[in-house]
Order: structure tokens, then sequence, then C-alpha cells
């Protein structure tokens, strides 16, 4: 259980990140 949520959180993070990394990268083409 505490395996799955860590792997889990690990992956929501990534997605996070990655999601950020996007809006970072369209507010730099727009400016």
């Amino acid at each position: 259980m505490i395996l799955s949520e860590k792997i889990t959180w690990d992956f929501f993070n990534q997605e996070n990140s990655s999601h950020r990394n996007l809006i970072i990268l369209q507010r730099t083409i727009f400016i």
C-alpha cells in the first residue's frame, strides 16, 4: 500500500512538473 502510494505520488509529480514546463514554454513563446 505504501509502495503503491509512493509510485502514484512519483508519477503525479512527474506529470505535474512536465505540465509546469509546458506552461513555462508557452509563456516564453508568447512573450
